[in-house]
């Protein structure tokens, strides 16, 4: 029976408790999203402690934003485990982070032929285009992650395609369905498109209250999926999202931090548990060969 270190332990440990704070932003870049996209890997463990490894070095390089030595890593995995999809992934994903175009081409436009049915690369391949500003091909590759997980939560593909249409479609106008339809509870859609329409006929400060609607509603984490796309678009500043992405690692630190002493005294606890059963089975050995008192 193989038995998984402490540290492995520890890995996949933390891949699990993330799985729902980042499942919502499991698409977008690496400013938001690439820690999702690496726990993703890590949790899956389609190819054992191998691939695990690989990606926790690859994270702790990305948490570092050297994003070279990331990508030189995941290379070096994908040799040794073609196929991976994920893996494939994520170096697409560092390709469009580090504005390696042609690279980033290369990779995805494999990626969706030999996994036609793998929402997160056509979503990624989709992203490729958006920051090339080739709004209906990335329109064709957001459609197609939409369609094939029939769902979308979070609505940040729904909102990607609204942009698409937006910016390089017929004229949208303020009776468009994305703009009237009702606020949705889990996710700042309706907020988020609304702004952008505004920022599109140049109402900036409207557009920005209805940013700051969407602040003071919805979850910090959620609101960032979505406001990548309005500092690609040039209509947010990136000092705004970085200082909001600054709280939310913060926030994510502390709750690491008191995680990881519940586990270490999980740990401790069971190292107790063991040196008691110890004591106790060596002194039934010495009761056993003590004379019986009368």
């Amino acid at each position: 029976m193989e038995v998984m270190s402490t540290t492995t332990v520890r890995i996949v440990h933390a891949a699990s408790r993330h799985a729902d704070l980042l499942s919502v932003s499991l698409q977008s870049g690496i400013r938001v999203c690439g820690l999702g996209f690496i726990l993703a890997g890590i949790s899956m463990q389609v190819y054992g402690t191998t691939v695990t490894e690989y990606m926790a070095e690859a994270q702790k390089f990305i948490d570092q934003k050297k994003y070279e030595h990331a990508l030189e890593l995941l290379q070096l995995a994908h040799k040794q485990h073609a196929g991976h999809h994920e893996i494939t992934n994520l170096i697409g994903v560092l390709h469009i982070e580090l504005d390696q175009y042609e690279d980033a081409e290369r990779v995805m436009s494999e990626l969706v032929v030999v996994a036609p049915d793998f929402a997160r690369g056509h979503f990624n391949y989709g992203e490729m285009h958006f920051k090339q500003q080739n709004y209906p091909e990335a329109r064709k590759h957001f459609q197609r992650s939409l369609d094939v997980r029939e769902t979308d939560e979070t609505g940040q593909t729904l909102f990607k395609l609204f942009l698409c249409d937006l910016l390089s479609g017929p004229s949208i106008t303020d009776n468009h369905p994305s703009l009237s339809s009702e606020p949705d509870v889990k996710n700042p859609f309706s907020y988020y498109a609304r702004s952008a329409f505004l920022f599109h006929a140049g109402e900036e400060v409207e557009a920005r209250e209805w940013l700051q609607s969407a602040y003071d509603i919805y979850p910090l984490r959620m609101n960032l999926v979505y406001l990548d796309s309005l500092v690609t678009l040039g209509w947010v500043k990136a000092e705004k999202f970085h200082e909001m992405q600054a709280i939310l690692d913060k926030r994510r630190g502390k709750s690491l931090a008191a995680e990881d002493e519940e586990l270490d005294s999980e740990f401790e606890l069971e190292a107790q548990v063991e040196s008691e059963e110890q004591v106790t089975e060596r002194l039934n050995e010495i009761e056993s060969i003590l004379p019986g008192l009368e």
